[in-house]
């Protein structure tokens, strides 16, 4: 960990290649850029080799960072940028094995009070709860901490953002939530309740027949 925070965030090398315009050129919006990387670009080799003191370059948020190792997992690069936001809808469900399939897009939620992020890749989804902090578990990925909604918040917010996900990525998250035991459906239908999610809960169940 102390050369990893050694390394992260090095003021002068962000501004520097952030000034001279490549954070926006190099690789890809959340993909790591290595020295060849840069070299290709047409980088001096001075500059290169003081950039690239450790073994990659990662380019997030519009900014780059120099650290030890590699960070591969976007779930892992947007936690380490932004700590305040929880994994949770469907991604939750697929982080705590409820979902076969990892999503498209990762979903995240993220309390009304905190800033939401300006710059966002397009595989990544914020949503704004209250209950954003709430029920949560930690998963490690690639050595960092990743706060997860249990897979019972993660349903019920899927229930609620049903806009968002679509009725048919809801339905799915239902079944296969119920089949892998991870929420049992009268604990669903009491929460819901709580949550003011049942009717449209409710809805769906009794259009596709689940739990009949």
């Amino acid at each position: 960990m102390g050369m990893l925070a050694k390394y992260i965030l090095r003021q002068p090398n962000r501004g520097f290649l952030r000034k001279l315009g490549f954070t926006r050129t190099l690789g890809h919006a959340m993909g790591p850029i290595t020295t060849a990387d840069l070299r290709a670009a047409n980088i001096p080799h001075n500059w290169v080799t003081w950039l690239s003191r450790e073994e990659a370059i990662c380019s997030s948020n519009a900014a780059v960072y120099i650290f030890h190792g590699r960070i591969t997992d976007r779930l892992a690069r947007m936690s380490r940028k932004h700590p305040a936001m929880t994994v949770g809808l469907t991604t939750a469900l697929w982080l705590a094995k409820a979902l076969p399939e990892r999503p498209a897009v990762d979903h995240f939620m993220l309390d009304e009070a905190k800033r939401r992020p300006i710059w966002l890749p397009p595989d990544v989804s914020v949503h704004r709860s209250r209950h954003a902090a709430r029920d949560t578990f930690d998963t490690v990925i690639d050595g960092i901490h990743v706060p997860t909604h249990l897979p019972l918040r993660a349903l019920l917010d899927c229930i609620r953002f049903r806009d968002e996900l679509g009725d048919d990525a809801v339905v799915a998250a239902i079944k296969a939530a119920l089949a892998s035991h991870v929420v049992e459906l009268s604990v669903l239908l009491a929460q819901a309740k709580l949550t003011r999610v049942h009717k449209p809960l409710r809805r769906l169940l009794a259009e596709h027949d689940i739990g009949a």
